[in-house]
């Protein structure tokens, strides 16, 4: 991902988030121009850590992981906008193809009054109301964008209801009772697995410009980290989209 971001944005600046030591000296590795690497530990680091049942988080042992993700992510979105900058996140399951931030400026800056676009799933039982992929967005930086931030990261952390649903349909939830205007990119352009049928017609078409491994059935079962990075390789594989000399 971190290859494709800088083959995709030349001379662009991430951040890289690390839970462990571990990811910490992997990171350290890369070449380092463009690139920042910050060990979650203070501030939204402490949403970032294991959780124990003294917090009132997910019990089950099996969601631990992806709950702790989810809180985490919440976390940083919110604390980056807490320091007054605007936030493009993306999903180490996700790829991008070529520069997205064309289409968010478009919508973002030209007068439109929205302060998120991203990726979004197609609306249930043939609805109207799609719901935002927070795997792969872009949010404006504002004092309602901030506090649904820190609404989703406490609920999430704290609340019942945040045990309960899934991260994005929380986070739907609250930029509809905060009236956030968000904007959904064509689902013919964005290549989430999810919506396959929408922009797999159209494969290789320059203007999709990501491939996110969402939905996508993992190779070898799914259950275990090395499953899930065989099913990445596989997908990317699967559309030419691996980059050479990549293990």
């Amino acid at each position: 991902s971190i290859l494709h971001f800088r083959k995709a944005i030349p001379g662009g600046k991430l951040l890289v988030v690390a839970y462990d030591e571990t990811t910490m000296d992997w990171c350290r590795d890369q070449p380092s121009q463009g690139l920042r690497c910050e060990k979650a530990e203070r501030d939204f680091g402490l949403y970032c850590r294991s959780l124990d049942a003294t917090k009132k988080a997910a019990k089950d042992s099996n969601l631990q992981a992806n709950r702790l993700f989810q809180i985490c992510r919440f976390a940083i979105v919110y604390y980056v906008m807490k320091a007054q900058f605007n936030v493009f996140w993306l999903d180490m399951d996700s790829v991008l193809l070529h520069d997205p931030l064309p289409l968010v400026w478009d919508a973002a800056w030209l007068g439109q009054g929205v302060d998120w676009v991203g990726a979004c799933h197609v609306a249930p039982n043939g609805g109207a109301r799609q719901q935002l992929n927070i795997g792969v967005m872009f949010m404006k930086w504002g004092p309602m964008t901030r506090l649904v931030g820190k609404a989703s990261l406490y609920k999430m952390y704290y609340s019942s209801e945040g045990r309960r649903v899934t991260d994005q349909v929380l986070f739907t939830e609250l930029m509809e009772k905060y009236n956030i205007k968000t904007k959904c990119l064509p689902l013919t352009e964005d290549g989430m697995s999810c919506n396959q049928k929408y922009w797999r017609p159209r494969w290789p078409a320059p203007a999709i410009w990501n491939l996110h491994v969402a939905c996508t059935p993992n190779v070898g079962g799914g259950k275990t980290l090395a499953d899930k990075k065989l099913g990445k390789k596989h997908w990317l594989q699967l559309y030419n989209a691996w980059l050479p000399g990549v293990t």
